[in-house]
């Protein structure tokens, strides 16, 4: 690889071993001396409205003075070779870009390579790629690992590994502090001009093989991230819905029964995988397994497993699974409600009726999301989670398709038997579906899902929506009860 020389090299050079005239070697000196100048510049923005994490760039800019915020950049310098994904980053790792007053900025300042045409000490241009992704997260760089992470954004590529920068994500069940991962692309409404005349037309691909640029000083061209969801947004409520005469006044199951939520499971998406920032087709997220091998495919996620063994709600039902199911859906002894009367998620008055401190509601007729913080106590306590508060999954190109068991329970003191609290008499029925999806084919990133489960007594109804992040028009499909 060639060496780039310092204007002092550069200049001693061309004094001692050039045959042409003085004022010709001046000319040289004097355009080495201005590509020793032009500094690599960044701008940014969101292509498409997002959510959280990068709303309106606040995870992005930070406080807008420098310290915080920004996102991450990859380069690779490849001399006067084209980038081919078997080179290490030798240019940036993971270096963090921030607005300081508007205008983006890093530490330290990297120059652009200086070979240009018949003005450099060689005659090819030399080149550099650029990669992004936000919201910035600091990793140890031999070991590309963040450290403490065990969600969203867990890791990247270390430093000395060659190929295409990844970004390692685990899926966040909580809708608090699920993270919106973008990376940069060319901006689509954007190009840049190089020294020797070179056009990048926007195409919504990486900054792949850059020449310097034509000018210097504040007229730089500055290489321009256009940030992209590569994330499938994806939101799941769940309630009851009146198939039988029976109800109490408010709508909901008679006060003797409960419906629990006994296991559900998704495919359609996974909950870790590595994006790769060197998308090869245009605003479409790369993503690949953890170590950077093909993605998993045609598995189901399991949510909540709660397999019926004689031990639930005990200190002894290790096997049930819960990865990030609200607890109000589920019947455990460890989650209590405040009060015989609360708010629902969407902060509206909730008639509890004649359930007691001390027991949870189930599913009831108000929609509550599925996903929650685990170890939040009560229906009252969670009125933070929206019902319909999203949390981000990656897509997995398969059909989405949902499985849940659930157990329509009820108390009677006549029965001999015993509900899933094991110690109440009465009634449990189970009831397993699985429904495919019918209004979307499959999830893609940057657009968000709607999947609304309306169990019944013996069934399940199904509504789905999609829509793009920036455009709040929803395709809905209504599915039938089973």
């Amino acid at each position: 690889m060639k060496k780039v020389y310092l204007l002092a090299a550069a200049a001693a050079m061309f004094a001692a071993c050039s045959n042409n005239d003085g004022a010709e070697s001046a000319e040289k000196a004097e355009a080495q001396a201005q590509a020793q100048q032009i500094a690599v510049g960044f701008d940014a923005y969101q292509g498409r409205a997002t959510t959280r994490a990068v709303t309106d760039l606040a995870l992005i800019t930070g406080s807008d003075d420098g310290t915080d915020g920004g996102f991450g950049v990859f380069a690779y310098y490849t001399d006067n070779n084209d980038y081919d994904g078997q080179v290490i980053p030798n240019f940036m790792y993971n270096q963090p870009v921030r607005s300081n007053s508007g205008a983006w900025g890093y530490e330290p300042v990297k120059y652009w390579p200086n070979e240009y045409g018949n003005t450099a000490i060689a005659e090819e241009t030399d080149r550099v790629s650029f990669f992004a992704y936000a919201p910035f997260i600091a990793a140890v760089a031999s070991t590309g690992k963040v450290a403490g992470a065990t969600k969203n954004i867990i890791g990247f590529t270390r430093n000395n590994a060659p190929g295409d920068p990844l970004v390692k994500y685990v899926v966040d069940l909580n809708p608090a502090t699920s993270v919106d991962l973008v990376w940069g692309t060319q901006p689509t409404s954007n190009s840049f001009t190089a020294k020797d005349g070179t056009t990048y037309t926007a195409t919504g691909l990486p900054w792949l093989n850059i020449k310097r640029p034509a000018y210097s000083g504040a007229a730089a061209e500055k290489v321009k991230f256009q940030f992209e969801h590569a994330l499938a947004q994806l939101n799941v409520q769940v309630d009851h819905y009146a198939d039988v005469a029976a109800y109490a006044a408010d709508n909901n199951v008679n006060g003797k029964t409960r419906i629990w939520i006994r296991s559900i499971s998704f495919t359609g998406f996974t909950t870790q995988g590595a994006l790769n920032l060197n998308n090869i087709t245009t605003k479409e997220a790369l993503w690949m397994g953890l170590n950077g091998d093909d993605l998993v495919t045609g598995e189901e996620v399991a949510i909540f497993d709660g397999r019926k063994d004689g031990k639930e709600a005990t200190a002894a039902a290790t096997n049930e699974k819960v990865t990030g199911l609200n607890p109000n859906l589920i019947q455990s002894v460890a989650y209590t409600i405040a009060a015989a009367a609360g708010t629902d998620n969407a902060g509206q008055a909730y008639a509890i009726g004649d359930l007691t401190a001390g027991t949870l509601p189930g599913v009831v007729s108000i929609a509550q999301n599925l996903f929650n913080p685990e170890g939040v106590a009560g229906y009252v306590a969670q009125t933070a989670i929206k019902a319909d508060e999203p949390i981000f999954v990656i897509p997995t190109g398969d059909a989405v398709k949902v499985t849940i068991a659930y157990d329509v329970e009820t108390v009677d003191d006549n029965l001999s038997t015993f509900l899933s609290d094991n110690k109440t008499h009465g009634s449990s029925v189970s009831n397993v579906i699985t429904k495919t999806i019918t209004g979307f084919d499959k999830m893609d990133n940057g657009k968000k899902y709607t999947i609304k489960l309306h169990l019944g007594m013996n069934s399940v109804k199904f509504d789905a929506a999609v829509s793009d992040w920036g455009a709040n028009t929803d395709g809905t499909a209504d599915h039938p009860a089973n």
